[in-house]
């Protein structure tokens, strides 16, 4: 990279270090203080990392805004003593979640979901607290709007799950990402579908495919 991109990731690094010592003193401090066994610690983030200033995204490709995965498709991991507790450690997740679900789901975790009035919610997420819980008929999503560029839809980007494989719809009226310019393609976005609390196994490496009409899609 250049020095600029150096410099950054050695900010980055200089970061990751100090998120790394302070996470480790917040955890020392729960248990110290007895708390641990009544949090939930949830890890995630908003995007991956932008490829135009060196990033990676490996082992997914791309960025924003094309057909394929990388800075879109993200882990997850939650931990603390309540993921303990119902003896959840290693397990993993495989059903698609968005970060717009995070509120619902932590105020069902606290347990004041359930005292919200339908008409006082102010979000469009979805509680995931039984599919991370484990629990028998988990209600899990089918479809998620990546991105709505404008108000005439004419760009949008769209998850749509379809006989045990998520598909990914991309519209884009003044770039020419998809297959032809201005019209829907679709990709398959790895059939296993999202990790919401383990990281990408070297398995998951040939999901990231992009490019295929909808009706070429096995």
């Amino acid at each position: 990279g250049t020095e600029d991109e150096l410099e950054q990731r050695h900010k980055y690094c200089a970061l990751l270090l100090t998120t790394d010592r302070i996470v480790g003193e917040i955890m020392k401090n729960l248990k110290l203080l007895n708390l641990y066994s009544n949090t939930l610690i949830v890890f995630t983030t908003d995007n991956g990392g932008e490829t135009v200033y060196g990033a990676s995204n490996y082992p997914l490709r791309g960025s924003k805004g094309d057909a394929f995965d990388g800075n879109t498709r993200v882990i997850a991991s939650v931990s603390g003593g309540i993921v303990e507790s119902a003896e959840l450690f290693g397990q993993r997740r495989e059903e698609m979640m968005s970060n717009l679900d995070w509120t619902p789901t932590l105020l069902q975790f606290a347990g004041y979901l359930q005292c919200i009035d339908e008409g006082d919610t102010t979000w469009d997420g979805v509680s995931q607290f039984d599919m991370i819980m484990g629990n028998e008929g988990a209600a899990v999503r089918s479809e998620l709007i990546l991105n709505i560029g404008d108000t005439d839809l004419g760009t949008v980007a769209v998850l749509v799950q379809h006989e045990g494989a998520i598909y990914k719809y991309l519209r884009f009226d003044d770039i020419a990402m998809a297959d032809e310019e201005g019209s829907w393609a679709a990709s398959k976005w790895w059939k296993n579908g999202m990790s919401a609390l383990s990281g990408v196994s070297a398995s998951d490496t040939s999901g990231d495919t992009a490019g295929d009409s909808l009706d070429a899609v096995d």
